[in-house]
């Protein structure tokens, strides 16, 4: 806990870290929010992708979701917050175009072809959004919040090298020779 300001400029940064803080928990409800979402969008993309790489690749994909749920919830507790999550419009957007690809496309190669495409989207999405809030956790010296999201932004990044070797071959490549 920081001491009580002295005078107007260390109000000033008191003021500032507080609005940090907010902006902090505000983005992690909506990551969170977006994780939770994803987990039955990715349930339900298993039970539509017919390319037997793909399907590798979105059940992986599906654990580490969880797993990334789980994370935030850490991250919470680290923050002293409740695992409350708030909408994103920018998550949700993604998703229900995600429904809309996949609900217009044959079982197939053109249904496989559409869930690639909008996961990379979403996954750009995710990377950026911890980019950004790792950054927050820094500025705020809250190390442990960087650790947690270092390693799921490691993990964004390798499944999103995953997806876009899966997209530019074919879906003609064994998932476990794509490094991460």
């Amino acid at each position: 806990m920081k001491n009580f300001p002295q005078n107007m400029a260390d109000t000033a940064v008191v003021d500032q870290d507080v609005r940090l803080e907010k902006l902090f928990e505000d983005e992690l409800r909506e990551i969170y929010w977006t994780e939770k979402a994803l987990i039955k969008v990715l349930a339900r993309m298993v039970r539509q992708a017919t390319a037997a790489n793909l399907v590798k690749v979105l059940d992986g994909h599906l654990v580490e979701t969880e797993e990334h749920a789980a994370r935030a919830e850490e991250i919470f507790n680290v923050i002293g917050k409740d695992h409350r999550a708030r909408k994103s419009d920018t998550a949700d957007r993604l998703i229900r175009e995600a429904d809309v690809l996949t609900k217009e496309r044959r079982a197939g190669n053109q249904r496989d072809a559409a869930i690639l495409f909008i996961l990379q989207k979403i996954e750009r999405y995710e990377i950026l959004a911890y980019k950004t809030m790792k950054t927050l956790a820094i500025t705020m010296g809250c190390e442990r919040a960087v650790t947690l999201l270092q390693y799921t932004l490691d993990e964004e990044s390798a499944n999103y090298k995953k997806l876009m070797t899966l997209s530019a071959t074919g879906m003609n490549v064994d998932v476990a020779e794509i490094q991460p």
